[in-house]
This record gives structure tokens, sequence and C-alpha cells, in this order.
């Protein structure tokens, strides 16, 4: 079972959304728990050894998996149109 941390950043984020949206996220968020058990629909950011996306409906969540200390950084959370953008830069 892996442990899930939130950086200070995806919990301002997780604050942008409504409460309905917000315990959706942290439902699917703790399914991450065990990640690649489940049938979350989970892949491999391209370019990078540890980041991933998990997709559900038009939300992403972008995270990072130390697979030695099984510990979960979710990283960035947001609507498909935004979240993407700080990989660019």
């Amino acid at each position: 079972m892996y442990k899930i941390v939130f950086t200070a950043k995806s919990r301002k984020e997780l604050r942008r959304f409504n409460k309905e949206e917000a315990k959706k996220i942290l439902d699917k968020i703790n399914l991450l728990s065990y990640p690649f058990k489940s049938n979350l629909n989970i892949a491999k950011l391209t370019g990078s050894n540890r980041s991933y996306r998990l997709k559900f409906g038009k939300i992403r969540v972008i995270f990072e998996v130390d697979f030695k200390a099984e510990l979960i950084s979710i990283t960035k959370i947001g609507y498909r149109k935004n979240v993407y953008k700080f990989l660019l830069t």
C-alpha cells in the first residue's frame, strides 16, 4: 500500500473545485493507494521516469511515484485544458 502526500500547490488547486468535484477527486486519489491493482485510468507521462496521470472525466491528477519508498506525491490537479501546461515550462 502506497502512502499519498499532496504538495502545497496541489492542495490549493483542490480547494478551487466545488465540494462535489473535490469529493470525487479525493475518492479517486484514495484509490491510488493501490495504483496498479485498481481499474483507474493511469498512464505514464511521456519523457518522465516517475510522473503519471490519473484521468477521469475532464479532470486530471498528475502524480509522481517513488517505488522504493512506496510514496505517491500529488503534484497537480486540474482540468484537462490547463493541467499539462506546467510540463511545458
